[in-house]
C-alpha cells in the first residue's frame, strides 16, 4: 500500500482524514453553541422576570405615593365633624378608589374596607350603623381605644384617626416594597 490506503476501493489520504476531524470538531463546537444558547435563553428569561417584578414594584410605589398624596391633611380631618360621614365620602375619592385597583386589597385592608363602608353609606340610610362598624374596627387597630377616655378621643377625632391610620398603612406598604 502507498500512502493513500484503499478501503472497499476509495482512497483515504490525509486530507480524508483532516475533514473527518474538522467535522468532529465543528460538530461538538455546534453542539456547545447550543448549549450556551439555551443557558442565555434562560438568564435572559430570568433577567426579563426580574425586570418585570421591578417595574411592577414601582408601579404600585408610584400608586402608593399618589394614593398618600390624596388622602387629606391630618390638620382637616381634625376639624370635621365625627358624626358627618361626608366626609368618608369626600376622603374616598375616584382617584383613591381607581388607585386601590392597582393594589392587592390584603396589602391595604383598612382602605380596602373605608371603601367597602362608603360604598355602603351611598347605599344604606343607616349611617349610625355603619360608623359604628367603622369605630369597631378602630378599636380593633387600636385596643386603647376601648376604654372611656379612649371612646371619648374616638368620637372627637374619629376622622383625624381614620385618616392617620390610612396613611400608615400605605407607608407600610410602600416599605415593603422598597426591602
Amino acid at each position: 500500500m502507498t500512502a493513500a490506503e484503499t478501503i472497499e476501493g476509495v482512497d483515504r489520504d490525509w486530507l480524508d482524514y483532516a475533514t473527518f476531524g474538522f467535522t468532529v470538531v465543528s460538530g461538538t463546537g455546534g453542539l456547545v453553541g447550543l448549549f450556551l444558547a439555551v443557558k442565555a435563553y434562560g438568564v435572559a428569561h430570568d433577567s426579563y422576570k426580574v425586570a418585570r417584578g421591578q417595574a411592577r414594584k414601582s408601579f404600585e410605589i408610584e400608586v402608593l405615593r399618589e394614593l398618600d398624596r390624596l388622602l387629606p391633611l391630618d390638620d382637616n380631618s381634625v376639624h370635621e365633624d365625627p358624626q358627618d360621614c361626608s366626609f368618608l365620602e369626600r376622603m374616598m375619592s375616584s382617584e383613591i378608589r381607581s388607585g386601590l385597583l392597582h393594589i392587592p386589597p390584603s396589602e391595604l385592608p383598612f382602605l380596602a374596607y373605608l371603601n367597602r363602608v362608603e360604598a355602603k353609606l351611598m347605599l344604606v340610610v343607616d349611617q349610625d350603623a355603619a360608623v359604628k362598624e367603622l369605630d369597631e374596627l378602630l378599636v380593633n387597630r387600636d385596643p386603647h381605644l376601648a376604654n372611656d377616655s379612649g371612646r371619648g378621643i374616638l368620637k372627637r377625632f374619629r376622622w383625624a384617626l381614620v385618616v392617620g391610620l390610612a396613611r400608615k398603612e400605605i407607608h407600610a406598604a410602600i416599605k415593603a416594597r422598597m426591602e
